[in-house]
């Protein structure tokens, strides 16, 4: 990812940390009942992606901004997740749908290897929905959007650090002249600013999800504001194909 244009990894952070100490301090939500059970899947899926875009500011505060881009990464791919399941018709179905067949198989694993007949009973009352679709793999959501090819680029980048790919190894490796090696524990740290790009635009994009869920006019406006003024992207509705997206939660198409 190109960093020319994007603004300080400071301000970039500050924002970050600002959306997320206003959601951690909002005490009640106000939202229309037949958006209950939206809110009740996505809330989760959202708070987590801001709350994984302050992780990263922590790691990268205390040394280890290396590793903080898996926090970015798992920011990133919850709140392009979110993004995709509120704007895209049906996705809050299979988010439900999977959600259920999740639990199924985790519980029922456990339920297994503890010897636990009480919680695979419990288990077995879960709806599995056959026949219905879970949630696509996130290379296949990121497809979805008209600009996949930079969430592609940007989840690749993120990811260079997550498993062990030819950088794991290099890393740790210093250039040395002649036949000498060298080592070191604490390599430099990937581009710091791309980085906190993707975990402000994480957190803006779970921001908007809470706020276009309970119609928040006033959140809506500010992350209007900030997007333009951050150059980060406020939502990923208009990247999905018409024919796709669901219709908006409050009639604003």
């Amino acid at each position: 990812m190109a960093t020319q244009g994007i603004p300080p990894a400071a301000d970039l952070m500050a924002f970050v940390e600002q959306i997320g100490s206003e959601i951690d301090e909002r005490e009640a939500y106000e939202l229309r009942a037949d958006l209950a059970s939206s809110f009740a899947a996505l809330f989760g899926v959202s708070v987590q992606a801001i709350r994984l875009a302050r992780a990263f500011g922590v790691l990268r505060g205390s040394g280890f901004g290396r590793e903080g881009f898996v926090a970015a990464r798992a920011a990133f791919e919850h709140a392009v997740i979110a993004q995709w399941c509120l704007h895209t018709a049906g996705g809050l179905d299979r988010l439900r749908v999977e959600t259920h067949r999740d639990m199924r198989n985790y519980y029922g694993e456990m339920g297994r290897w503890l010897g636990d007949d009480e919680l695979l009973e419990r288990v077995a009352e879960v709806d599995e929905f056959a026949g219905q679709k879970g949630m696509k793999r996130f290379s296949q959501i990121m497809d979805d959007f008209e600009e996949g090819d930079f969430l592609k680029i940007s989840y690749m980048n993120l990811s260079r650090v997550t498993h062990v790919t030819s950088e794991t190894v290099t890393a740790f490796h210093l250039p040395q002249p002649d036949d000498e090696r060298a080592v070191t524990t604490n390599p430099a740290a990937k581009v710091d600013t791309q980085g906190a790009y993707i975990a402000a635009a994480s957190a803006m994009l779970a921001a908007d999800v809470i706020g276009e869920l309970v119609d928040d006019t006033d959140l809506l406006g500010r992350l209007d504001k900030l997007s333009d003024e951050l150059r980060i992207p406020m939502s990923l509705r208009e990247a999905i194909p018409k024919a796709k997206r669901a219709p908006h939660p409050h009639g604003r198409d």
